[in-house]
């Protein structure tokens, strides 16, 4: 009877172990996710270039996640067909979890050394913001150069037209003083 006590204590305390190894790796499994998010984030707010060092870093660090997310899809899967033949031993499954440990850590260390990298990537995208900027104002400015252009040829046509009725006004007047006369 101890023993099957001391056996039934074992077993859950594998089972518990079994839980904790899942549990973490299902947080794992979510911060990979949010930091994959992040860095696809930070491409894309900093306009990086992915053929810049900083981009062919963020890329392994991605890469690396996804591998995380392997790793513990494995482990989880073997857990859970483990425990299905109620084996809860983690003799051969744990390494999975300390490689999604391990393949979580690199990119968060990656992220930190990519964010002390100088910033000369983002002078290019000012450059190209402030050029993207003025096109419309370059753009509005000739269309309203257009428009004063247009309103001056109209101007000019409509005061030779006057000048023209002006004048003949002017001859009509002078015949009709003259027959007046």
């Amino acid at each position: 009877m101890v023993n099957q006590i001391c056996n039934m204590d074992k077993l859950e305390n594998k089972r518990a172990a079994a839980s904790i190894h899942t549990s973490i790796s299902s947080q794992l499994f979510a911060a990979s996710l949010v930091l994959i998010g992040l860095l696809l984030g930070y491409i894309d707010i900093k306009g990086i270039s992915l053929s810049s060092i900083k981009g062919v870093l963020i890329l392994f660090a991605i890469i690396l996640l996804l591998l995380s997310l392997v790793s513990a899809g494995i482990g989880l899967k073997k857990i859970r067909s483990n425990g299905e033949k109620g084996n809860w031993s983690l003799k051969k499954i744990h390494i999975y979890f300390r490689l999604q440990t391990i393949l979580n850590i690199i990119p968060i260390i990656l992220f930190f050394i990519i964010l002390l990298f100088p910033k000369k990537e983002t002078k290019e995208r000012n450059y190209r913001e402030t050029i993207e900027q003025a096109e419309p104002k370059v753009k509005y400015d000739s269309l309203i150069l257009e428009q004063e252009k247009l309103n001056a040829k109209l101007t000019i046509e409509n005061t030779s037209k006057l000048d023209t009725i002006i004048r003949h006004l002017l001859k009509y007047e002078k015949q009709n003083m003259k027959g007046g006369k």
